[in-house]
């Protein structure tokens, strides 16, 4: 119950409160605290000791991730918002694995492309290189079988 939970951690925040009170008087040189406290006598240790327990417990009920439990719990509209954001992020993950899927068949495919490009090059290469040398001789018996040299790309 919300109005409950407020209530705890009101209460522990008194506590505290006293807690850190009844500290300083136990730590106070003062005469006006020593009559007060001399009835009770606590130490230092055992007050911070305390005081420290009902700040953990009261930081833990304050804390973001409780405040969420209870809205999730207390909430239903908040609860359909936030499983409405888990199913459209889950989309978006099963979005994102399908292109990750095509663009690495993409890669592949290029890869292919790009070994098919390689080998029609050197096909084409070997042609030109034939085609030279036969331009070459030709050329070579026009000119009484000088030797001819075809250069350049």
């Amino acid at each position: 119950n919300r109005r409950t939970r407020v209530i705890i951690i009101d209460e522990l925040e008194e506590l505290a409160g006293f807690l850190t009170q009844r500290l300083v008087e136990a730590s106070s040189d003062s005469i006006k605290f020593d009559m007060v406290s001399s009835s009770h006598t606590q130490d230092s240790n055992t007050l911070r000791r305390l005081l420290d327990g009902v700040e953990g417990i009261a930081s833990r009920l304050t804390e973001l991730k409780m405040q969420q439990l209870q809205t999730l719990r207390d909430s239903p509209a908040y609860t359909d918002r936030l499983v409405d954001t888990f199913k459209q992020k889950l989309r978006l993950k099963e979005k994102v694995l399908s292109s990750i899927e095509d663009l690495k068949q993409k890669v592949q495919e290029t890869e292919e492309e790009r070994g098919k490009g390689v080998e029609q090059i050197k096909v084409l290469q070997d042609r030109v290189k034939s085609w030279r040398e036969e331009v070459e001789q030709d050329i070579s018996k026009r000119y009484k079988g000088r030797k001819v040299t075809i250069s350049g790309a």
